[in-house]
């Protein structure tokens, strides 16, 4: 038996609260970022919501991050692990390695209206599309 939030408007409130502990930010600030990011995926304006993400992530102090001679994998992993946090805190459906008959997704994110393929890859953008692209992740969701 699996235990979870019994609507969203729950899952948003005690988002909220941990978040800003965790963020050292106010509520308000909190609420703000938790209101754009949903607003973006709600709307399907991936860049406004990536803008967010790496302000997130940009505003972890460097102590607590992989360190610089860290492989290439372990990079990957640690950012995946942050963003499937942020998602599952925001109170989205995130899964993590979801398989395929191709291959195996980073992450998809559901909402009511969208389905977002996610592939971590640390650099260049490009590579991760063109992943995404080459194996059809997307078939499955069609």
């Amino acid at each position: 038996m699996a235990l979870d939030f019994p609507n969203r408007e729950v899952a948003n409130a005690l988002s909220i609260h941990p978040l800003s502990e965790f963020a050292e930010k106010s509520q308000e600030g909190t609420d703000s970022l938790i209101r754009k990011m949903n607003g973006y995926l709600k709307s399907c304006q991936v860049n406004g919501f990536m803008e967010n993400i790496i302000a997130l992530f940009a505003d972890i102090a460097n102590p607590i991050q992989p360190a610089k001679n860290s492989s290439i994998g372990n990079m990957e992993k640690y950012y995946h692990g942050m963003f499937y946090l942020v998602l599952r805190l925001l109170g989205y459906n995130i899964q993590a390695e979801v398989f395929t008959s191709n291959g195996r997704i980073d992450a998809v994110i559901t909402t009511g209206e969208y389905v977002y393929v996610v592939e971590f890859k640390l650099g260049v953008a490009a590579s991760a599309l063109a992943q995404i692209k080459a194996l059809a992740y997307h078939l499955k969701y069609l």
